[in-house]
């Protein structure tokens, strides 16, 4: 039987190289979030999957609240305050050119289950026009 060539990574293209460094990163995480959790990792995502579906947006714009609005000095809404049932905290981001597009949004709420979430939203222009949004979301779990 011959022997199996062992290749090192210095071997390996710029490129492979990086994405090795890269994953070994994320393993790392990984390490630190079940060991931080003492959960089995699966079971992590499969909570952190429940919690993300467990808000209803629809609920947000339910029950008895108030709203409160603040400008810049430009009339631009900068955050959005809502108190009462369902309190939430949105706050605006604009172009710094005077043009008074809208760059960014960041909502922040808790949920039923005390997760913080956070809505983040960039939006695109084309001609002066939102052609898109892109939405990220974070789940941030209660401490124990």
């Amino acid at each position: 039987m011959s022997n199996p060539t062992k290749i090192l990574e210095y071997d390996l293209g710029i490129e492979l190289q990086n994405l090795l460094d890269e994953l070994k990163l994320v393993n790392e995480d990984i390490k630190l979030a079940n060991a931080e959790s003492g959960k089995k990792i699966s079971q992590r995502l499969k909570e952190i999957e429940e919690n993300v579906m467990s808000f209803n947006m629809n609920k947000l714009e339910t029950g008895n609240f108030n709203e409160f609005f603040t400008y810049d000095a430009d009339s631009n809404v900068i955050q959005h305050e809502v108190t009462g049932d369902n309190p939430s905290v949105t706050e605006y981001g604009y172009k710094e050119d005077g043009s008074g597009e809208l760059k960014d949004s960041t909502k922040t709420f808790i949920d039923t289950n005390g997760n913080t979430i956070t809505i983040h939203k960039t939006y695109m222009y084309t001609d002066g026009n939102i052609t898109g949004i892109a939405t990220s979301t974070t789940v941030t779990l209660p401490e124990a």
